[in-house]
């Protein structure tokens, strides 16, 4: 029996009234299990901080695959690792009849400079990871180079070769705490909220990237066996005090499950 195993047995016992406790425990099963779990998410640029669904310990490994990349008004392009390169249309005046406006790769260069962002010191458009109420982080991607502008070695039509465009970037960490994953594109929000001069369509004509989290997930334990007086002989039930739960009634050769998060006290 693990540890932990062990200390769940402890407890149990200490948390019966005047009895002794035979409990066989089925598997490695103990409080607060958890099982590999994939979990996909859409994130897109409008979004704040989004939930992934998944729950992580401290030391858990993790890891995200993202597909596709974001493009500002197909003047510019980024990937989850917040590498980018200009697009073909980056030279087009944002007003035909008054050049004074810019281009579209001015403005999506502002955008890109913006350090407004939630975590200055990542690259803009890279995916940024948080665990509960924690503080941002980055993760840079397996064999990339955070940052990094493409448009000299691949040129302005060298998009579909920008890694994340038709292969999987990977962010690979053991989580600094336990908590919820959040998960957000590192942009400042006045970035985000850009639009198409006169019009109200968003620059960001491809707006999202799709993520494949493999973590771990809480699932239920369950613990099986019999409850014995101090003289061995079958109870017919006990009572048992489990987190909030004011009682929870376990008959002989009944299996007991316990939820995440909940705890036996004595």
């Amino acid at each position: 029996m693990c540890a932990r195993g062990q200390t769940m047995y402890r407890q149990l016992i200490r948390a019966m009234r005047n009895t002794a406790v035979v409990f066989g425990f089925l598997g490695a099963c103990v409080p607060f299990c958890s099982q590999a779990a994939t979990v996909n998410v859409t994130l897109d640029v409008q979004n704040t901080w989004k939930g992934t669904g998944v729950k992580v310990g401290a030391g858990d490994p993790v890891t995200v695959q993202t597909q596709r990349i974001l493009r500002f008004w197909d003047a510019m392009s980024f990937n989850s690792n917040g590498e980018w390169l200009y697009c073909p249309n980056w030279k087009a005046y944002l007003n035909p009849l008054k050049r004074t406006d810019g281009t579209y790769g001015e403005s999506a260069n502002r955008a890109r400079t913006d350090s407004a962002r939630p975590l200055p010191t990542a690259p803009s458009g890279a995916l940024i990871f948080r665990i509960g109420n924690g503080k941002p982080f980055f993760v840079p991607s397996s064999g990339g180079t955070p940052g990094k502008d493409f448009t000299s070695q691949l040129g302005v039509m060298g998009y579909t070769k920008l890694p994340g465009y038709s292969s999987t970037v990977s962010h690979n960490f053991v989580s600094p705490a336990g908590g919820p994953l959040f998960v957000a594109i590192n942009l400042s929000e006045n970035a985000k909220s850009q639009k198409v001069p006169r019009s109200t369509t968003s620059m960001w004509n491809w707006p999202f990237y799709s993520l494949k989290i493999g973590g771990k997930q809480p699932t239920e334990c369950r613990v099986s066996g019999k409850v014995v007086d101090e003289k061995g002989k079958e109870l017919a039930e006990a009572v048992v005090q489990i987190g909030s739960e004011e009682r929870f009634q376990a008959p002989t050769a009944h299996s007991c499950s316990f939820f995440p998060g909940t705890a036996i006290t004595p």
